[in-house]
């Protein structure tokens, strides 16, 4: 018993470290990191600059190049952040929903630790019948 608990535990470890670094941001984007809770503020001020800078350089006074340096930064701000809420929103990537999966796992592999060897076995040998009526299924429906 104790070695089919050690499996499961182990299988969902390396599951969830294959979900983490999927998603994971390169090091000097990621903000949980010192190189992106360096450059993510610096991006915050020099990208207002450059704007600022390049509209100077195309024929702008300081005076009106300043108010729409602002304005373009806002609104590419606003828009970034409003696809990245609708991109995570819709990949069901939300703190929540993550939140809400780990229960779910957690639940499951304590009603799993819960189970005896007997009750797993049957399990096992449940699902098992389960995948081979569901490949006879296959294979008859693609000989059709």
């Amino acid at each position: 018993m104790a070695r089919g608990r050690s499996l499961n535990r182990g299988l969902s470890v390396r599951a969830q470290e294959t979900d983490a670094d999927a998603q994971r941001l390169p090091w000097f984007l990621d903000v949980g990191t010192k190189g992106g809770a360096l450059t993510v503020p610096m991006m915050t001020v020099v990208f207002p600059l450059v704007i600022y800078y390049g509209l100077q350089a195309n024929g702008m006074t300081a005076e009106r190049a300043g108010p729409w340096a602002s304005f373009i930064y806002l609104v590419v701000g606003l828009v970034t952040w409003t696809f990245t809420y609708l991109y995570r929103v819709a990949t069901k990537d939300m703190t929540y929903v993550q939140q809400l999966k780990d229960y779910e796992d957690a639940v499951m592999m304590k009603r799993l630790e819960e189970m005896s060897d007997d009750e797993l076995q049957k399990m096992l040998e449940e699902a098992e019948g389960v995948a081979q009526e569901a490949q006879k299924q296959i294979e008859s429906q693609q000989r059709k």
